[in-house]
């Protein structure tokens, strides 16, 4: 009897505080959007940067209304992330998307949430279909036309 107090005192040591590190790491760490659609993108974020720029200056559909206030920048608070904006005329719907460097010419891409009424992560406030559907329309009016700039001779 004793021994089995022993292993689960053990155990309870053990994996308590691994446990606890882990929950600090996914929700505490800033920057980190648990929920989020995150795409590896092989370039420079600068380069990203600069891409979406262009994609946006040739496709002023997707660039968001004034009165939304939702500009890009890099108001991180130390999160050291570009955020990014996206308007889907057809739908009313604000996109926020961030960019971050994630290694030698690599840049994370995170689809984060939507906006119509309100702001709505992707894989947490909406549901399952819902997020699907806007990770696909995201995919194909904004993120394969940006990777496409990106792979394009210059």
């Amino acid at each position: 009897m004793k021994i089995k107090r022993i292993t689960f005192s053990i155990l309870i040591i053990t994996i308590l505080p691994v446990g606890i590190v882990l929950w600090a790491v996914s929700y505490l760490n800033p920057g980190v959007d648990t929920y989020a659609k995150y795409y590896q993108i092989n370039a420079e974020e600068k380069t990203l940067i600069q891409a979406i720029e262009e994609f946006k200056k040739e496709n002023l559909i997707y660039c968001v209304p004034e009165y939304y206030d939702a500009k890009d920048s890099r108001e991180d608070r130390g999160l050291h992330r570009y955020d990014v904006y996206f308007y889907y005329k057809e739908e009313e719907c604000v996109i926020h998307c961030w960019t971050h460097p994630s290694g030698i010419k690599k840049t994370t891409f995170a689809l984060v949430a939507t906006k119509m009424d309100k702001w709505r992560q992707i894989n947490k406030d909406l549901d399952d279909d819902e997020s699907q559907r806007q990770t696909k329309l995201f995919e194909a009016r904004i993120l394969n036309p940006i990777k496409s700039k990106l792979s394009a001779p210059h």
